[in-house]
């Protein structure tokens, strides 16, 4: 689901020396300078570009759907020995993505389901939240996660151990630890930069740009308690006390 956090996570893994580019891609390429458009070069544009798949895909289709995204990132997209794809929807297509990027490395980012949703939901996200309209209604929010975690439960199932799960709040109670077992599910080398992600000089324009800008704190993702008593859809739709 979308968040303010995976910019953070996306520093951890940026150690200051390796060359890496790093957007969510099919939106807007953050680049230092400036942005670069690049609607075409989307997981979601390359899959559904044959139209709506009504079965698995064959070693046709994936080869057509890996040459169209590679594709577009050559053309959009500066030289970098590694991309990182953020865009949230990419969860819908892990299979996908095993099939035609055997290469790949899947992140699952989690954070407390009411702090996630609560920040979906006081966040207007870019072009006015396009596809992200689940947002505006705390339990349409409620409903979307609990699918949105079903299929994650799926996707674990049919590809055991192909999927890192980073947490949140583990990753602030122990910054160093889940850092280092995040890079070596990436195969990249340690650095001690990875830990001083907020010094970096880039620039950042989505919603997360003032949080990338401090060292990691906890107790972020206790914010949405004093709104508490306005949020009874949400939290009982997700189950939560």
């Amino acid at each position: 689901m979308p968040e303010r956090w995976p910019r953070t996570y996306e520093r951890q893994g940026s150690n200051g020396n390796s060359p890496a580019a790093s957007w969510p891609v099919g939106r807007m390429a953050e680049l230092p300078g400036g942005t670069l458009p690049c609607p075409a070069a989307s997981l979601a544009a390359a899959i559904h570009m044959d139209g709506l798949p009504d079965g698995p895909p064959d070693a046709a289709r994936l080869l057509r759907v890996r040459a169209a995204y590679l594709g577009a990132l050559a053309a959009s997209t500066p030289d970098a020995e590694v991309l990182v794809d953020k865009m949230p929807s990419n969860f819908l297509y892990i299979p996908w993505i095993f099939a035609a990027f055997p290469e790949a490395r899947v992140i699952h980012l989690q954070r407390d389901p009411v702090a996630t949703c609560w920040s979906n939901f006081r966040n207007l996200f870019p072009l006015g939240g396009r596809g992200t309209g689940f947002g505006h209604d705390l339990r349409d929010l409620a409903g979307y996660h609990r699918l949105y975690r079903g299929l994650m439960a799926d996707w674990d199932r049919l590809h055991p151990g192909r999927i890192h799960h980073l947490h949140y709040e583990r990753l602030c109670a122990d910054q160093r630890g889940e850092t280092e077992r995040l890079l070596a599910h990436l195969g990249l080398p340690w650095h001690e930069g990875c830990l001083h992600f907020h010094e970096t000089g880039r620039t950042v324009t989505t919603t997360s740009s003032a949080q990338v800008r401090q060292p990691l704190y906890q107790g972020s993702s206790e914010g949405w308690k004093p709104y508490a008593a306005w949020l009874a859809p949400l939290t009982e739709g997700l189950g939560e006390p």
